[in-house]
């Protein structure tokens, strides 16, 4: 295990700290919902406000196996099995966390006005497994993200209806 993991948000007030298992793949079956680490962030990226009297502040840990690169026609797609724990709880169908995700293994692939496509297979663990897709675009450069598409599936825990 690495004693450091990259820290990321993909938006203000929205952190994950990324923990890759992809050596040690049998401790993402291990993982127990508890405490993400409270990452060190500037003031500015710490909260959000959402209106004047709520402030939003969501951290969490996404743990992650890459599984092997599809590439038998493009866009290449790399599968990863995802575990997100955040405030206390694992999540399903993270949008966010897997956002993050795919966008930093993206930026670290790199490349001039290049895509790249993701599936991740989310807490199978709980019993509501759900499947997220993203496609990521970078700039002309290759050094920022660009363009985020975002599609799955997940399970259907609860619903209502407003009468």
């Amino acid at each position: 295990m690495k004693a450091s993991y990259p820290i990321l948000s993909i938006a203000t007030g929205v952190t994950y700290t990324l923990v890759d298992f992809t050596n040690s793949p049998n401790l993402l079956n291990l993982l127990e919902a508890g405490e993400p680490p409270t990452p060190e962030l500037d003031t500015s990226w710490k909260e959000r406000a959402v209106d004047e009297s709520i402030v939003s502040r969501h951290y969490g840990a996404v743990y992650f196996v890459q599984d092997e690169a599809d590439f038998t026609e493009e866009p290449y797609i790399t599968s990863l099995q995802v575990r997100v724990i955040q405030d206390g709880v694992e999540q399903t169908a993270t949008a966010g966390a897997c956002s993050t995700l795919a966008a930093y293994l993206t930026l670290q692939k790199g490349g001039n006005n290049s895509s790249h496509a993701f599936a991740m297979k989310q807490t199978t663990t709980t019993g509501r497994s759900s499947q997220l897709c993203l496609q990521i675009g970078l700039d002309e450069n290759g050094t920022s993200v660009k363009r985020i598409v975002l599609s799955g599936r997940c399970t259907l825990i609860s619903q209502g209806t407003l009468m």
